[in-house]
């Protein structure tokens, strides 16, 4: 039923990955999100929790270049005092790697744009070489109880894309294992949500969004997007965990959102 919806998002939807390391921990945490890129211009729409990892990754490595070579060579004594003037521990996350997977030769001079109170955010770059020549359609309506729907993105981070330089104490890309497939499920439209500015800009779907999922489309069986895939909702009886249902921004406000950005899509 969804197969035609599937095929088409491969079209324009790619995997943004995310590699990052604790303070004394040679572990790499590896993660993942789907972005949409919209247009010939190959702007990017995905979370905001996504995006700003971008930002986040820059500052964090910056910073944290200055503290190694601080650290860098000092007594056990010295490296004590080090880790309390900058309060180092365990849950100190020192570097980040941040990749936009096959959308462009290359991308450079990035700029996000984050919505002023729902999870998505834009991605403006200049780029070289974009990949990418079909795009995105997105229904400028309400949904319904009850509607199916796919949804789909690069769930699990099943990838061994990054490794840690310890010599430059950075993590670096090594193309090692590169395998993003992606990764549908249906799902019915459950009930709608009002924002914190009693607009209805979200809905529930019966499905759990899976870990890097969420920035992904929610499609009807032509490949159109109804919404975004933002984050997951528990839900409770008796203060007992009964299941997970999936977070939808509706396409309505996502419209809304870029046309106010002057951003080009398809409708």
């Amino acid at each position: 039923m969804y197969k035609k919806a599937c095929k088409e998002a491969l079209n324009y939807i790619r995997p943004i990955i995310i590699g990052k390391k604790y303070y004394n921990n040679d572990t790499i945490i590896n993660d993942i999100g789907t972005i949409i890129v919209l247009n010939k211009n190959g702007d990017i729409l995905t979370t905001k929790e996504l995006a700003e990892n971008i930002y986040l990754s820059i500052d964090t490595n910056s910073v944290f270049k200055n503290i190694f070579l601080e650290l860098k060579n000092k007594k056990a004594k010295e490296i004590k005092k080090i880790e309390k003037k900058y309060n180092l521990d365990n849950n100190v996350i020192t570097n980040l790697q941040v990749q936009i997977v096959d959308v462009a030769e290359s991308i450079t001079n990035i700029e996000i744009i984050p919505h002023e109170y729902l999870n998505s955010a834009i991605i403006k770059s200049e780029n070289k070489g974009l990949f990418i020549n079909k795009f995105p359609i997105f229904i400028n309506k309400s949904v319904t109880q009850g509607q199916a729907f796919v949804a789909t993105g690069f769930a699990f981070p099943e990838y061994e894309n990054f490794a840690y330089n310890y010599e430059k104490n950075k993590i670096e890309t090594t193309y090692k294992r590169m395998n993003f497939p992606t990764y549908p499920i249906t799902g019915i439209v459950t009930r709608n949500l009002m924002d914190e500015h009693g607009n209805i800009s979200e809905f529930e779907i019966s499905s759990e969004i899976f870990v890097g999922m969420n920035g992904g489309p929610l499609l009807d069986k032509e490949g159109n997007i109804y919404g975004i895939l933002s984050s997951n909702k528990n839900i409770y009886v008796n203060n007992e965990l009964i299941k997970k249902a999936g977070i939808v921004i509706n396409s309505t406000d996502i419209i809304k959102f870029l046309e106010d950005n002057n951003i080009t899509y398809g409708e």
